[in-house]
């Protein structure tokens, strides 16, 4: 793939966080921005992946499953922990809320976690790997992107702030989009039932 075309896949993605965010700060209901975004999300990707010259490369973006157990070697652990910390955050403070209706959140969120982390590591990762000299610059920039995309909500920006680099340093170790949205999932209906104390259904 060309660097121009990795511009241009960096500068639309970029241009399209900005709007995502706009949407949010305008209280656009996130019945309306998530179908949009998913839906743009399915468009772009296919596009990106059919301008392959060697056809369609699923294995590449990380859609792929012959690297479950050593992706899960680093993210089990940390998924773990950083479900267990937030939880223990939560009975601390009492802002938990403890709902069955976490089980419903899951698999929405399953879906959700997958579009951004195809965003932000399936195209955004690869191609900042193609443009920048320092592997370890890539996971900073992608890291500072995710976080600042959860704007308006500043407790959401300092907790994606610390996964999000560790989340693009283990795409570039073990690329598996699967997996990283599973993790995503998890982290993020515990944020908000523990973290926050919100139910996040309410939002939509």
């Amino acid at each position: 793939m060309s660097t121009t075309w990795a511009g241009f896949d960096i500068a639309l993605l970029l241009l399209g966080m900005i709007a995502y965010v706009v949407a949010i700060v305008m209280h656009v209901r996130a019945r309306y921005v998530i179908p949009c975004v998913t839906g743009a999300v399915v468009l772009y990707g296919a596009w990106v992946l059919a301008r392959d010259p060697k056809g369609p490369d699923y294995v590449a973006m990380g859609y792929r499953l012959d690297n479950l157990i050593d992706c899960l070697r680093w993210l089990g652990p940390l998924t773990l922990l950083s479900a267990a910390a937030m939880v223990g955050y939560g009975w601390w403070t009492q802002r938990a809320i403890w709902s069955r209706r976490i089980l419903s959140v899951l698999p929405l969120y399953l879906v959700w976690a997958l579009v951004q982390q195809t965003v932000f590591q399936g195209i955004l990762n690869r191609r900042l790997q193609e443009l920048l000299d320092r592997p370890w610059a890539v996971p900073l920039v992608v890291g500072l992107l995710f976080s600042a995309v959860h704007l308006p909500r500043w407790w959401l920006v300092l907790l994606t702030a610390v996964a999000g680099p560790i989340w693009a340093a283990i795409y570039l170790v073990t690329p598996n989009l699967y997996l990283l949205a599973v993790s995503h999932a998890i982290l993020g209906a515990v944020a908000y039932f523990c973290v926050q104390g919100e139910d996040p259904l309410e939002e939509i």
